[in-house]
């Protein structure tokens, strides 16, 4: 069987407006508002994906493990 999810579970995102917030936050001219506004989003998605798979984005993409930390 072939797995649909790509390795990401029961999670879900709205692609158009994924795509319509990233093309908003590249149009800021102010590298600050820029800034925030991508990790406002980061924050948003990391809510969104664990309201969808019960599971921290953290967890699920193994920054947990010492060998495997996240990037900064």
């Amino acid at each position: 069987m072939t797995d649909t999810t790509n390795g990401w579970g029961n999670s879900t995102v709205a692609t158009a407006y994924i795509y319509e917030r990233i093309h908003d936050i590249l149009d800021n001219e102010d590298t600050e508002v820029l800034i925030q506004e991508l990790s406002n989003l980061s924050s948003e998605l990391a809510t969104a994906f664990h309201g969808d798979t019960g599971v921290k984005i953290g967890v699920h993409l193994g920054w947990n493990n010492p060998a495997n930390p996240p990037h900064n």
